[in-house]
């Protein structure tokens, strides 16, 4: 009988995980598949050179390479094409520029350029989860779906939603559909963060009907108002969501 090779073994394991949790980092790696920490940063600094994951901010991220490995992936090209764009927008407007997109019945930060800029409070960690309607990003996401996903979704997050904000805010259906329609009508989103920060979010739409997530942009809220950054920002912002949508493809004007 053949003996199984234990590295290849093990690195396929971590790989399952990290499928699993995408975004997880080396402590949570460890636990889950009861490797040593050593042994599974071995192997994710080996699929890291490899090109089959990437490593931001202490987190690690499933790769799109992978999908030569499996046709079980469902990683989106998008989010790879999201990072340089957002670089660019941050080195033009100078805030700080993030990409959620929903996990669950929450939006996850899966790209930023925090650590661009001064113009920041503080860095929002790759795979913070937030909620879906308590949030810009998570309102620009679900206004720009179809009216019936759209309904669908204020319905679960009323009665099942992963944060208290977005069951008490949903529970008012008629409220939060005029809310959603106000957003619709300006283009975007906008809503207070923390330590004195507020966010403006666009939607990610692909081909004008598959919403992806949000590009948001965070600024101090004592040095411009909502109105100064859809008037200085929001064209470029949507913009860049659009690249982001069209596989980075930038749009004759």
């Amino acid at each position: 009988m053949v003996q199984p090779l234990r590295t290849l073994s093990r690195g396929l394991e971590v790989l399952r995980v990290l499928n699993r949790n995408n975004g997880a980092g080396l402590r949570v790696l460890a636990a889950a598949t009861e490797l040593s920490r050593g042994a599974v940063h071995r192997l994710l600094e080996t699929m890291v050179t490899e090109g089959y994951i990437r490593k931001v901010e202490g987190r690690y991220f499933v790769e799109r390479k992978l999908r030569t490995l499996t046709s079980g992936l469902e990683e989106s090209d998008w989010v790879n094409v999201a990072q340089p764009v957002i670089e660019e927008l941050c080195r033009d407007v100078m805030w700080p520029i993030s990409i959620v997109r929903p996990n669950g019945l929450g939006m996850q930060t899966c790209a930023g350029t925090d650590r661009m800029t001064p113009l920041r409070h503080h860095v929002v960690p790759i795979g913070l989860k937030v909620p879906m309607m308590a949030s810009a990003g998570g309102r620009a996401y679900v206004a720009f779906q179809s009216e019936p996903a759209r309904s669908m979704m204020i319905d679960a997050l009323a009665r099942q939603g992963e944060f208290p904000q977005d069951r008490e805010l949903c529970v008012n259906a008629e409220s939060v559909a005029e809310m959603l329609g106000a957003v619709r009508s300006k283009g975007a989103a906008a809503a207070k963060g923390k330590n004195r920060t507020s966010i403006v979010a666009v939607p990610i739409v692909k081909n004008d009907s598959e919403v992806l997530g949000a590009l948001c942009l965070r600024y101090f809220t004592a040095s411009l108002t909502v109105g100064e950054v859809m008037k200085r920002h929001l064209t470029k912002m949507q913009a860049s969501a659009q690249r982001i949508a069209d596989g980075g493809i930038v749009r004759p004007h």
